[in-house]
């Protein structure tokens, strides 16, 4: 009997021990946003595609583009991939619509106007909600106001002063910028009238 008790106990700290283990295995794989000075917070730590834990926001949106419409337009040009311009719908003829630029101009500095395919519209996305990069994670994908535009980055570090160092990693560009320059990755859920992050 005293045999069989050692037998179990030792049993029982082997499973903890390898419990232990996985968990630190776990751990190594959950990189975690580090700060850069006395200032800077560290963040939950969570995986390489921080968008996949980040809590889901969603809030509702239109299902289809229509006249009036305040929408972003993203652009097909080179240079200019993956970045978004706040525009207003002027008309829609079949799958292209009209828009006014917001800070686009013209040669004569007037707002510019084009007709572009309904497919490179969106809906205004929603307000940024407050505080929305306290639980941010390295590798999340978020939107940088950027020469007049939203562009397309990955949060790389939480740095001192409240400033995050974010990558346009299309064009292999990083930039340290304020909290109020950046925004969530919305999805537009046209189906659902959604919008995701």
């Amino acid at each position: 009997a005293e045999g069989e008790a050692e037998g179990e106990a030792e049993a029982e700290a082997e499973a903890e021990a390898d419990e232990a283990e996985g968990e630190e295995d776990e751990a190594e794989l959950q990189p975690e946003l580090e700060p850069e000075g006395e200032d800077g917070a560290r963040t939950d730590s969570g995986g390489a595609d921080g968008n996949a834990a980040a809590s889901a926001l969603t809030r509702s949106a239109s299902k289809r583009i229509q006249k009036h419409m305040f929408v972003e337009y993203m652009s097909d040009a080179e240079g200019e991939l993956g970045s978004f311009y706040l525009a207003q719908v002027q008309r829609v003829d079949g799958l292209k619509a009209t828009i006014r630029h917001d800070a686009i101009t013209n040669a004569e500095g007037e707002q510019a106007e084009e007709a572009v395919p309904l497919k490179l519209l969106r809906p205004r996305p929603p307000p940024t909600p407050p505080n929305f990069l306290a639980t941010a994670k390295r590798g999340q994908k978020l939107e940088l106001q950027y020469m007049n535009g939203w562009w397309e980055v990955c949060l790389r570090k939480r740095l001192s002063g409240g400033r995050f160092r974010v990558e346009a990693t299309r064009y292999n560009a990083t930039h340290d910028v304020p909290a109020e320059l950046l925004r969530p990755a919305w999805q537009w859920d046209q189906p659902n009238g959604l919008y995701i992050f």
